[in-house]
């Protein structure tokens, strides 16, 4: 299995590492560290009984901050957002995603052509992206307001399949 990494180089990617890092990282919600795996613990046997989550959402701009939603295994859906980094991450309950809706967004972002993308691209707001299952945690990064080029079909198809979970659950 290919890992997505982040290969960058040189100040702009340092710069955009310390306002991301800023954006994700600081003081975590009970909601960022359930997402986390915890230490030493068994992870569970693979299959619909694993927990996942998926991260969406952007950062950067004047201030750093971020906002998004995540969207949990078991249907709920949360909105994040982070003013600044470094200030705590606020978590708000958006509601409950159907089944079959979880159904298609867990075998969206398990499909084999998004798990072998590598898609790091970076702006002064970066959208992302961010598949956790287990230990195994991936993330695709894009131009947020950027128009071209268009985001690889696998991930514009993930993207699109993680706004309508947290669509469907807000409605």
């Amino acid at each position: 299995m290919r890992s997505n990494r982040w290969v960058t180089s040189g100040a702009p990617a340092l710069a955009f590492l310390a306002v991301f890092s800023g954006c994700c990282g600081g003081k975590r919600t009970e909601a960022a560290r359930d997402a986390s795996p915890k230490a030493g613990a068994e992870a569970p046997p693979p299959g619909d009984s694993e927990v996942w989550s998926v991260r969406l959402g952007a950062a950067g701009g004047f201030t750093g901050g971020g906002s998004g939603s995540i969207v949990w295994s078991d249907g709920r859906v949360q909105t994040w957002s982070q003013v600044v980094p470094g200030e705590a991450i606020e978590t708000q309950e958006a509601g409950r995603v159907e089944p079959e809706a979880l159904r298609a967004l867990r075998e969206t972002m398990t499909a084999p052509d998004l798990v072998a993308l590598v898609h790091t691209d970076a702006g002064n707001m970066t959208g992302f992206l961010e598949w956790r299952e287990g230990t195994a945690f991936r993330t695709w990064t894009w131009k947020e307001m950027a128009r071209e080029p268009a985001l690889p079909a696998p991930l514009a198809r993930a993207r699109d399949a993680a706004l309508a979970a947290v669509r469907a659950a807000q409605r």
